[in-house]
C-alpha cells in the first residue's frame, strides 16, 4: 500500500511539474517601454524598461526574441517616436498584446510618426527652411502631413490660395488648357494639381509638362477633367506667402515654410513614418494614441485574427487604420477606438472576412479639398471594399467626413445602430450609407443626418454662380 502512495506521489509531482512548465510557457513574459528606460535594459519589469521604439525593433528583428503569448506595453504619459513592423516575424513570435501600463489617470502611450522641426535657417525674405535629412534615416514620404502646435492641419502653400481655377477645354485624362496660365513655358513643371475629377472624386498629380496654359501629367486620371471644372496647383516654393505655407522638396529631403515672425516660437510637426505598426497576427492593440503616419498608424497587408481595440487615431495622411489584400484577411475586430484628422480614409479594410467594427468614434476625415487619398473611395469614415464578406458594422458614429460616412461592398453583412452626421461635406454622389453591387446584407436602425452633398470644383458650381 506504501509504495502504491509513493507512485502516486511521483506522478501527481511529474504531473505538477510538467502543469507548471508549460504554464510559464503560456504566460509568456511582460515587456516594458518608459522615457525614462534604458535600451540596455531587459525591458522585463517597470524598474527596468526599454527607453526608445528603437530597441523593440532591433528585438522584433530577432526571430527568436518573442513569443506569441508576450506582451509589451508603453507607458501612460510618454510619446515613442517610429515605427515597428513585425512582418518578418511571420507572425507567430510577435507580442500578443500591444498595449500600455501606468497611471490610468495619465493620457495614452503616443505612438509618434512625425518628427518636430527646430532646425529653420532663414532662405530668403519670410521663407525659412529645414534639413529632415539631418533629423533622420527614414525614406522620406513623397507628399506629407504638417501639424504645427495649435492641433490644426497645415495645407501646402498653393495656387489660387482660395477656391479654385477652371480648366477650359479637356485634352484627355492627361491634360487640358488654360488660357488664364499665362506664366513662361516650364513653370509648372514638377508642381502638383489637385483636381475636381468628378462629383465623387479629387484626383492628384505630378505635371510633366506645361507651355501655353496647357498643363499634361502622367499617369492618366481615372476621369477626363470636363471643362470649367475646378482645380489647384501647389509644391512650388513660389507659392509661398502666408503664414504657415509650406513646400517639401523630395530631391533634397527640404521642407520650405513661410513665417511672419520667429519660427522658433512655433511647434511644427512633420510626419516621416509611413505605418505606426505594421503586419501583426494573433494579436491584440489596444490602449494607445497613433499620431503623424503618412499611410496608416496600423496597417494588416493579409495577417489574420488582429485585434484594434480602445485606441485613438489623430493626423494621418491618409488611414488610422488600414486592413486586408487579396486573397483575404480573417477574424479582424475593430473596436472602442476615437479616429480624428485624418486626410484619407477613418477605416479600410479590403478582402476581409468575418469582422467586427463596433462601438468607433470617427471624426473629419477628408474635409481638405484634394489633399489625402486620390481617385475613388477617398474621404470615407468607414469602408468595406473588395470581396468582402460577413462583416457586423455596429454602434459606430461617424461625424464629418468629405464623401461616405460609411461604405460596405461585398456581401453578407449586417449594419446596424450607426450614427452619420455631415457626411458628403466636399464631395457629392454619394451618401451617409453607401453600397454598391453588394447582396445578402442586412441595415437596420441606422441614422442620417444632414448630408448635403458639395459641387465645390464643378460645372455646377459655375452654373449657380451664373444663376
Amino acid at each position: 500500500y506504501q509504495r502504491r502512495v509513493r507512485g502516486s506521489m511521483k506522478v501527481l509531482l511529474v504531473v505538477f511539474i510538467l502543469f507548471t512548465f508549460f504554464f510559464a510557457l503560456s504566460s509568456g513574459t511582460t515587456y516594458y517601454v518608459s522615457n525614462d528606460g534604458d535600451d540596455s535594459n531587459s525591458g522585463k519589469s517597470v524598474n527596468s524598461p526599454w527607453k526608445t521604439i528603437k530597441a523593440v525593433v532591433q528585438h522584433l528583428q530577432d526571430w527568436h526574441f518573442f513569443d506569441n503569448s508576450d506582451v509589451l506595453l508603453f507607458r501612460r504619459g510618454d510619446v515613442f517616436y517610429g515605427s515597428m513592423s513585425c512582418f518578418a516575424i511571420n507572425g507567430n513570435t510577435a507580442p500578443s498584446t500591444i498595449g500600455s501600463y501606468g497611471d490610468p489617470a495619465k493620457p495614452l502611450p503616443i505612438i509618434h510618426g512625425g518628427v518636430k522641426i527646430s532646425n529653420w535657417q532663414k532662405y530668403s525674405g519670410n521663407i525659412f527652411v529645414s534639413k529632415l535629412k539631418d533629423l533622420t534615416n527614414t525614406t522620406l514620404p513623397t507628399d506629407g502631413i504638417i501639424v504645427t502646435g495649435d492641433g490644426l492641419i497645415r495645407i501646402p502653400g498653393r495656387f489660387p490660395k482660395k477656391g479654385w481655377l477652371r480648366a477650359q477645354s479637356q485634352i484627355s485624362n492627361t491634360g487640358f488648357t488654360d488660357g488664364n496660365l499665362t506664366q513662361a513655358s516650364g513653370y509648372w513643371n514638377g508642381a502638383t494639381i489637385r483636381m475636381r475629377s468628378s462629383d465623387w472624386t479629387f484626383e492628384t498629380r505630378q505635371i510633366q509638362s506645361f507651355s501655353g496654359g496647357k498643363l499634361t501629367w502622367n499617369p492618366p486620371t481615372s476621369y477626363t477633367i470636363p471643362p470649367q471644372w475646378g482645380y489647384y496647383l501647389d509644391s512650388k516654393i513660389e507659392l509661398l506667402t502666408e503664414m504657415f505655407d509650406w513646400f517639401y522638396d523630395t530631391s533634397s529631403g527640404q521642407l520650405y515654410m513661410f513665417f511672419t515672425d520667429d519660427p522658433s516660437t512655433h511647434e511644427v510637426f512633420f510626419a516621416l513614418e509611413v505605418y505606426g505598426i505594421n503586419s501583426v497576427t494573433n494579436s491584440t492593440i489596444e490602449n494607445l494614441a497613433f499620431s503623424h503616419y503618412t499611410v496608416a498608424a496600423v496597417y494588416n497587408f493579409r495577417e489574420p485574427n488582429a485585434t484594434i481595440q480602445y485606441c485613438q487615431f489623430q493626423f494621418m495622411g491618409d488611414s488610422a487604420i488600414s486592413i486586408g489584400s487579396a486573397p483575404t484577411s480573417i477574424n479582424i475586430l475593430v473596436k472602442g477606438n476615437q479616429i480624428s484628422n485624418c486626410l484619407g480614409r477613418g477605416i479600410i479594410m479590403s478582402y476581409v472576412t468575418s469582422a467586427v467594427v463596433r462601438d468607433n468614434v470617427v471624426r473629419d476625415v477628408g474635409m481638405i479639398p484634394g489633399l489625402g487619398a486620390s481617385g475613388e473611395n477617398g474621404a470615407t469614415g468607414i469602408l468595406v471594399q473588395g470581396p468582402a464578406r460577413n462583416f457586423l458594422i455596429q454602434n459606430n458614429t461617424v461625424l464629418r467626413t468629405g464623401y461616405h460616412g460609411i461604405r460596405f461592398d461585398g456581401a453578407g453583412h449586417v449594419i446596424q445602430n450607426n450614427w452619420v452626421t455631415f457626411a458628403m461635406m466636399t464631395l457629392n454622389d454619394g451618401g451617409p450609407y453607401y453600397t454598391y453591387q453588394s447582396t445578402n446584407n442586412k441595415v437596420f436602425n441606422n441614422y442620417a443626418g444632414f448630408c448635403p452633398g458639395s459641387i465645390d470644383g464643378t460645372y455646377n458650381q459655375v452654373l449657380t454662380a451664373i444663376n
